[in-house]
């Protein structure tokens, strides 16, 4: 499973990402990659790269 070494994104709209589903947050690498995430596990459903 890969590390999550960024931080949650509380404000997802200053960095123009989608809602993230209900029990899912988004995470900012600090290659600027954001993950969506299962908050509950961290298993990651979707990578977003800038």
């Amino acid at each position: 499973m890969a590390e999550l070494d960024g931080y949650w994104v509380g404000d997802y709209g200053r960095h123009q990402l989608a809602a993230p589903p209900p029990g899912h947050r988004w995470v900012r690498q600090e290659d600027d990659r954001y993950l969506l995430v299962t908050a509950a596990t961290g298993i990651i459903v979707d990578i977003l790269t800038r």
